[in-house]
């Protein structure tokens, strides 16, 4: 679990799509309502055109349903792909120099002791994509690695497999890792935070339907095929 002190600056990438929301969103929800509680300022970035808008309302809706104040900075889009990974690893600053805001958010407690993305007490990457997530390990990891800052991922359960081996690994490449609905579900009864029964209702009765249809399907080819080759032997 991730020991923060107060106004402990975090970076936080809102990196996936917003039709992974439903798989993800408990997760997400649990995430920011801990860091919210703990007090922790939280610096949103996303390599994603459509990211600032998931961070922006993802935030706000948290803090008006919890009643916690929110301390949080929107600084936007990180352009250049890879590389401007590379560049927020080195200066953050230079990267995002003002909020969506247009706030020079850098001047001010706590982002005003912050020089490189080591100097975050953790970074936090929310994605769906494998890709995404490793440009993050690879251009951002090792900055963190030389100050023992953990990198942590939010990611779908179709990125899993492609981060799991980092996390894995000795020493390992990520610190932390929770994966689809139901390594969300799962974190949110570690923290105290109890699941909304209707999304684990919804999630069981899918699986089940779908079991049903491939189990009938089943069925109904094997009763097809049976007069056919009943008339086979026949002739």
């Amino acid at each position: 679990m991730l020991q923060l002190v107060a106004f402990a600056p975090v970076l936080i990438a809102f990196d996936y799509e917003a039709g992974f929301s439903g798989e993800m969103n408990q997760a997400i929800s649990t995430l920011i309502n801990q860091l919210m509680i703990k007090g922790a300022f939280m610096t949103l970035v996303t390599t994603n055109p459509s990211g600032s808008a998931l961070a922006e309302s993802m935030s706000q809706n948290r803090a008006q349903l919890s009643g916690t104040n929110s301390n949080y900075a929107n600084l936007g889009y990180i352009p250049g792909g890879t590389m401007g990974l590379l560049g927020l690893a080195r200066s953050p600053k230079a990267m995002l120099p003002y909020s969506l805001n247009g706030d020079n958010v850098w001047a001010n407690a706590p982002l005003n002791t912050v020089s490189s993305v080591a100097d975050f007490n953790a970074v936090i990457v929310i994605t769906n994509d494998a890709d995404t997530a490793r440009a993050w390990i690879e251009q951002v990891g090792p900055s963190l690695q030389m100050a023992g800052r953990p990198l942590l991922f939010v990611a779908s359960s179709q990125a899993e497999p492609l981060i799991l081996p980092y996390y894995e690994a000795s020493p390992t490449q990520v610190q932390g890792l929770v994966a689809g609905l139901t390594g969300g579900l799962a974190y949110g009864r570690t923290v105290g935070s109890v699941p909304q029964n209707g999304v684990w209702d919804a999630f069981s009765i899918g699986i089940s339907v779908s079991v049903l249809i491939i189990l009938i399907g089943t069925i109904a080819g094997v009763v097809v095929k049976m007069p056919a080759n009943d008339k086979k032997k026949e002739n």
